[in-house]
């Protein structure tokens, strides 16, 4: 869900694309929890599952991105901690175009992925 950083004036884009991943992420429906217990399913479409920070740094998506110098990795681990909103460092990814429209090159789409937090119950003990 993701729009991580684009190149140009620093603080604008990138508030610019925390806005949009923030939008996404309102945007995509929630999983309900099951009864309480841990999993770390994704939800149906997020076709490359749960992933780690030092996984997804490693999808071609990202390191395109990363060689092209539209982000860096402190903004890819910012992402992933804005996301992960039950703190068990797991976010669930999707390839953009998901539905098979190809968007606008310009949006710079080829870098994203669509993100979710995972759902999962982490136990508070």
């Amino acid at each position: 869900m993701s729009q991580l950083l684009l190149r140009g004036d620093g603080g604008t884009r990138r508030a610019m694309a925390l806005l949009a991943f923030a939008l996404i992420v309102l945007a995509t429906p929630r999983v309900a929890h099951a009864g309480g217990k841990p999993r770390i399913a994704c939800a149906p479409g997020f076709d490359l599952g749960g992933l780690t920070l030092e996984q997804a740094l490693q999808l071609p998506n990202v390191q395109a991105g990363l060689a092209a110098g539209v982000y860096d990795e402190e903004f890819v681990a910012e992402v992933q901690d804005a996301v992960d909103a039950n703190g068990d460092g797991l976010i669930c990814f999707q390839r953009i175009p998901a539905s098979g429209a190809t968007p606008n090159p310009a949006s710079n789409w080829q870098f994203f992925y669509n993100v979710v937090d995972n759902q999962a119950s982490v136990p508070s003990w």
